[in-house]
């Protein structure tokens, strides 16, 4: 009989050291990861604090110049597509800034687009932009555009930005676009994910087109900004053109990747590479090359 409480005795310790291990185990584990978390987030404000220290004083003022080259396929229907655009970017105080912007395309016709635009911050969570643009008189430049954005924020850190807008397009023809806008973007640490979702109606005969895109960005003001950028959907409209006018409605989707590097203080370059597939019409690689300066 004892022989066997003894035995009990030491299959319960047995038992329960194994228990009590696994519970140790358990905490150690817990330990390392909320250690490792904390040392995550300890090197992540030591280096935001460290770059904030070389952060210089705040530029109000920003240059910005580039050329783009546009490949189109067919070549034998589409020459090469080309422009210069200057725009200058102005913070007026912490809650207006605004920019102009003037661009000189170069295909069969030339022509001439200048845009001027604003954003403004009414609240602690609330913001608009606007931009209004007009091109000289070549049938592949919108005569009139207006766009107006508002966007407000949303969770504890105001880091989730929900938007909704409208943009009005009248052409050199008889054409004219509305198009209705609503957008999500979360921002992570140095992550942007965003996606739009654009409803379009071509006038006249009143063509509806959606499209969606999503992107991903990643980066911190002051070094470097990467964008991917991808978009489906459809673009349609009715050609008057033709003795007997038909709707025209193509598929499209388009790829992006936008590039910005700080070399110093104030100053870099950036690059967008953009490849655009519109079914049964053309294929499209488009190049810009340019500079940014703040002062």
């Amino acid at each position: 009989m004892i022989v066997k409480f003894i035995h009990i005795v030491l299959c319960l310790s047995f038992f329960s050291s194994i228990s009590l291990q696994a519970q140790v185990t358990e905490i150690i584990e817990d330990v390392k990861n909320t250690t490792s978390n904390v040392v995550e987030e300890i090197e992540d404000f030591v280096e935001d604090y460290q770059f904030k220290r070389k952060i210089p004083k705040k530029y109000d003022n920003r240059l910005e110049a580039y050329y783009t080259y546009d490949y189109l396929d067919p070549d034998n229907l589409y020459d090469a597509w080309k422009s210069e655009t200057i725009g200058y970017y102005r913070t007026v105080n912490k809650e207006f800034n605004y920019h102009l912007i003037g661009t000189l395309h170069q295909r069969y016709d030339n022509g001439f687009l200048f845009e001027a635009g604003f954003t403004r911050i009414w609240h602690r969570k609330i913001f608009s932009d606007a931009a209004f643009s007009m091109g000289s008189d070549v049938d592949y430049l919108q005569m009139l555009r207006f766009d107006f954005n508002t966007y407000y924020k949303f969770l504890q850190h105001e880091n989730l930005i929900a938007s909704l807008g409208i943009a009005w397009i009248n052409y050199h023809d008889v054409h004219e676009d509305t198009i209705l806008r609503a957008g999500l973007a979360y921002y992570y640490k140095r992550w942007i994910i965003e996606y739009v979702y654009f409803q379009n109606r071509s006038n006249p005969g009143k063509v509806d087109t959606s499209t969606n895109q999503v992107s991903v960005g990643y980066g911190q003001e002051f070094k470097h900004w990467t964008y991917f950028i991808y978009s489906r959907g459809k673009q349609g409209y009715l050609a008057t053109y033709l003795d007997i006018p038909q709707e025209v409605n193509s598929k499209s989707y388009e790829i992006t990747l936008k590039h910005r590097h700080w070399f110093g203080k104030n100053y870099g370059p950036f690059l967008h590479i953009i490849y655009t597939n519109l079914d049964q019409v053309y294929e499209k690689y488009n190049l810009s090359l340019g500079l940014f300066w703040q002062f």
